[in-house]
Formats: structure tokens, C-alpha cells, sequence
């Protein structure tokens, strides 16, 4: 007599083939049992199902309110039968922009024009195009990222990056879902209450990833910073590229002082300076969780940098340090390069672009003999002979020293 096999085991097997959806597809007609536990692995990533049809399943499980969106485009909801399963339960992450490409697929598939963009024809013959989005395929998006939330709470990841959305309760909706764990809402510039985003994302207790670069929040660095104060589960938070500036960057290092979840902070292509990084400085010499900090692009001189070399004599936490394309000079850099002396926890040193000459490489090259543990980046620090020659030594003796291609 042949025993049957346990369902654990059939969830087992039919997991290790998450990723091949031939076998799956074949599967999933062979009995009742092995499609139900089928159907909720295929659709647990729905960005991995190439076939446009689902969008039809999609589009019948909208409320008369999701439905409002596309009211403007006189559309017609498909009319076949409901689903067997409620299939959008089952979706883990979303990324709204490989929905909307979706969506224009779809909407081609049925015959429906679609814009998006148009060809400019210029004096000289030549042609040029110029990239729009379709207002209908977007409104069928955002449609379908509305209800997606309301079917799912296994939602994990959500990308909404660089989506223009003007439907500021939709974004609210998703930064206040409670099952996201990582979320990236990076260039949405145009959610005109950025404050409500804020304290929206406040309110979230599961968040562990947070992406919001592009996204004009130069004024509300102390708001941000007031989510670092209470959130206690975020641990990776992306915040460059906002013109967050020294009152904004105060207001964040003073954070770190009582933040013990943050691991990652991300302020590239701000505007904190010499006295904003003086406070992260001071925030380094109490905090022992954070072990990466980039701080490129953000106006930082000679003073901000000694004030962080001053740090790094005492923080045996932080791992990696990005101060690319800042005004180091000789008198930070080789700040820095004493440093290293005696810091022996930072792995990762990034100095591309900082106008330091080649005695700051010969600095830093001294301090690698006896430092085994970091891996520095320089760029272009010149070609002098004798200066290569004590660099070159010291590549023979530490194995972790780091050039670009262009040294």
C-alpha cells in the first residue's frame, strides 16, 4: 500500500520550485490540493507572471470605489465570471511601475490607444522624443495598488519610486500599511502634503526599509527626525538628494543618540555642512548601532571632517563611511588617515572626488600597515613617482588597499 505524502511535504517540494513556473503551471492542474497550495506561490510575485491576461482577474476584484479612478475613461470593467480564489491575497510585493508597464501592455492587447510620448521634429530634420506617462494605464494602477492593499496582508515590499501619483490618500495608504517592510516612495515630489507623508510613515510599526530620496523634504529633517525618536523597527532609512540642511541634519544626528534600531542612514547629496556633521560627530561618540553613513555631496570641509575623524578614535561601530565629492583637503585627510591608526572597526572609506592630494594617500598608506581591516577609495591622487612608489609599498603589505581604475 502506497502512503500518502504528508501536505508539509508537498508545500516543501512545490517552494523549491517558486522559480519554475513551467512545472508549476503543469502542477497545478494534477489535483484540488496541489492547486491551492500552488496558486498562492505564483501569485506571491506577481512582478514574476508574464502573462497580461492576469490584469483581467485584477480588474474584477475592484470595489465600486477603486472603480472611481477610472470612471473619467468611460471604461468598461471586463464581465467574465468572479475567481475561484481571491488570488490578490496571496501577492507579497509590488512595484508600481512594472505594474503600469503592465497596464499598457494590457490596454494594447485590447485594442485601446495608448500615449506615451510624442516625436518632435526640429529645424535641422533632426527628431527627438519626449516620454510621457498614459494617463489611463496610470489610473488602472493606481487602481489596482489601492486594492491591493485592501486584499493582502501579506504584503512585504511595495516600490512606488519615481511613480507621479497625484492621489495623496492612496500614498497615505501605503505608507500607514501595517505588513509592508520595506517600502520605497523616492520621487514622488509631487504629494503636496509632504509633512502628512511623514507622519504617515510615523504611525507605521513594521517598516525596516525606507526609501524617500527626490523628494523635497529640506524643511522637515526635525519631522524625520521625530520618527527616528519613537519608530522601533526601522533599521535602513535612504533619505539623500532632499536639500535637508544643518538644522534638518542636527535634528537627525540628535536622534541617533537615543535610536537603537538604525543601522543604515543614507544623506547623500544634501546640505548639512561643516556644522551639521559636527553633530553627527558627537552622535557617533554615543551610538553603537549604526554601522553605515554616507554623507557624500553634503559641503563638508576641513572642520567637519576633523570632527569625524575626532569620532572614529571612539566608535567601534560603524563599518562603512561614504564622504565622496566633499572638500576634505590635506588637513582632513590626513585627520582621517591618524585616525586609522587606531580604528580598526570601519571597513569601507570612500574619498573619490574629496581634493586631496597624493600626501593624503601617503598618510592613509602609512596608517595601512598596521590597519588590515579597511578597504579605502581614492581617486585621482596624482602620479608622482616617489609618492607611488611608498603607495605601491603599502599595497604589498596590506592587501585591503583600494584605487580607482583612474589612479
Amino acid at each position: 500500500m502506497v502512503t500518502k505524502l504528508p501536505t508539509e511535504c508537498f508545500f516543501k517540494i512545490f517552494n523549491n520550485l517558486q522559480d519554475d513556473y513551467k512545472s508549476l503551471y503543469s502542477c497545478l492542474l494534477v489535483s484540488r490540493l496541489w492547486c491551492r497550495i500552488i496558486i498562492p506561490i505564483l501569485w506571491s510575485k506577481i512582478d514574476k507572471l508574464n502573462d497580461i491576461r492576469l490584469i483581467n482577474i485584477c480588474l474584477l476584484t475592484l470595489t465600486a470605489e477603486e472603480q472611481s479612478l477610472l470612471i473619467p475613461f468611460k471604461f468598461h470593467l471586463p464581465t467574465y465570471q468572479k475567481p475561484l480564489f481571491n488570488y490578490t491575497s496571496y501577492i507579497t510585493s509590488i512595484d508600481a511601475n512594472d505594474l503600469y508597464d503592465r497596464n499598457i501592455r494590457w490596454l494594447k492587447y485590447n485594442g485601446y490607444k495608448v500615449y506615451t510620448g510624442k516625436k518632435v521634429c526640429h529645424d535641422d530634420g533632426e527628431f527627438t522624443y519626449t516620454f510621457e506617462d498614459d494617463h489611463f494605464a496610470k489610473a488602472i494602477t493606481c487602481s489596482l495598488i489601492a486594492m491591493f492593499l485592501r486584499t493582502s496582508e501579506n504584503i512585504k515590499s511595495l516600490r512606488f519610486d519615481w511613480f507621479y501619483c497625484n492621489n495623496d490618500q492612496l500614498i497615505k495608504n501605503i505608507c500607514r500599511h501595517n505588513n509592508i517592510s520595506s517600502l520605497d516612495i523616492s520621487g514622488n515630489r509631487y504629494f503636496e502634503e509632504s509633512k502628512l507623508m511623514i507622519e504617515a510613515i510615523g504611525d507605521n510599526v513594521t517598516l525596516t526599509t525606507l526609501e524617500l530620496t527626490f523628494n523635497f523634504l529640506d524643511s522637515l529633517g526635525e519631522s524625520l527626525a521625530e520618527i527616528l525618536c519613537k519608530n522601533i523597527t526601522l533599521n535602513t532609512l535612504d533619505i539623500s538628494s532632499n536639500g535637508i540642511d544643518v538644522e534638518g541634519g542636527k535634528a537627525l544626528a540628535n536622534a541617533l543618540h537615543t535610536n537603537n534600531n538604525l543601522t543604515s542612514l543614507n544623506l547623500n547629496h544634501n546640505r548639512i555642512g561643516n556644522d551639521g556633521v559636527k553633530y553627527f560627530a558627537e552622535a557617533l561618540n554615543k551610538n553603537n548601532v549604526l554601522t553605515s553613513l554616507c554623507l557624500a555631496d553634503n559641503d563638508i570641509g576641513i572642520e567637519g571632517v576633523k570632527a569625524l575623524a575626532r569620532a572614529l578614535y571612539v566608535n567601534t561601530a560603524l563599518t562603512f563611511l561614504d564622504l565622496r565629492d566633499n572638500i576634505i583637503g590635506f588637513e582632513g585627510g590626513k585627520a582621517l588617515a591618524k585616525a586609522f591608526h587606531i580604528n580598526v572597526t570601519l571597513t569601507s572609506l570612500y574619498l573619490d572626488g574629496d581634493e586631496i592630494d597624493t600626501k593624503v594617500g601617503i598618510a592613509f598608506a602609512k596608517a595601512l600597515h598596521t590597519n588590515t581591516t579597511l578597504t579605502l577609495h581614492l581617486y585621482c591622487l596624482g602620479t608622482i613617482p616617489d609618492e607611488v612608489n611608498t603607495l605601491t609599498e603599502a599595497c604589498h603589505k596590506n592587501v585591503t588597499l583600494c584605487f580607482d581604475e583612474d589612479f
